[in-house]
C-alpha cells in the first residue's frame, strides 16, 4: 500500500502530465500465495497444464499520477499452483502490426491474441517472442517477465 501511495504521489506533482501503468505484486514463495495491484496495466496471463487465462482480479486501480476519488486501494489475491508460470507484459506485446491484414495496415485490438501466444510459446520467453513477430510487427517497446513456481516451498524460479 505505501509503495503505491509514494508512487502515486509522486507522479500527482506532475499535474496530470505524467501518468505511468503499473502491476505490483508480492508472492509468498513458500505457498505460491500472490498479492497484488493492477494500475491499467494489460492484464498478466498464467500458464498452467498447457493453457493460458488471465490473471483474475477483482479490483483495477487508475493508472499512477491520475487524480481520482478517494474510494480504498482494494488488493486481489490469487493462489499460484504448482508448475504455474507467472507471464506479465507491456502493452508492446499487443501492440502489433498484423500481417494477416496487409494490404491495409491493422493494429491488433484484441488483448486475447497474447493468451494465445503465450500458449504457443508454452510459457517460455523466447518462444512467446517467436509468436508475437509471426502474428505481425512490433511496433512499441516490448517487456516480458516470467515467474515460475515450482510447488509449496520450493520457492520461484526466475531465470
Amino acid at each position: 500500500y505505501n509503495t503505491y501511495l509514494n508512487l502515486h504521489n509522486t507522479l500527482l506533482t506532475f499535474d496530470g502530465s505524467m501518468l505511468i501503468s503499473m502491476f505490483l505484486c508480492l508472492i509468498d514463495e513458500e505457498t505460491g500465495f500472490v498479492y497484488f495491484l493492477n494500475c491499467e496495466h494489460p492484464r498478466p496471463a498464467i500458464y498452467r497444464n498447457k493453457q493460458t487465462f488471465f490473471l483474475p482480479h477483482k479490483y483495477v486501480c487508475a493508472k499512477l499520477g491520475l487524480t481520482v476519488s478517494k474510494k480504498a486501494l482494494q488488493i486481489n489475491t490469487f493462489q499460484l499452483e504448482k508448475s504455474d508460470i507467472l507471464l506479465i507484459g507491456s502493452d508492446g506485446r499487443d501492440d502489433i502490426l498484423l500481417h494477416e491484414k496487409k494490404p491495409e495496415e491493422v493494429i491488433n485490438e484484441d488483448e486475447n491474441l497474447f493468451l494465445l501466444t503465450a500458449l504457443e510459446g508454452k510459457g517460455e520467453l523466447d518462444a512467446i517472442l517467436n509468436s508475437i513477430k509471426k502474428k505481425g510487427e512490433l511496433i512499441d517497446d516490448l517487456s516480458l517477465v516470467r515467474v515460475e513456481y515450482l510447488g509449496e516451498g520450493s520457492g520461484i524460479h526466475l531465470p
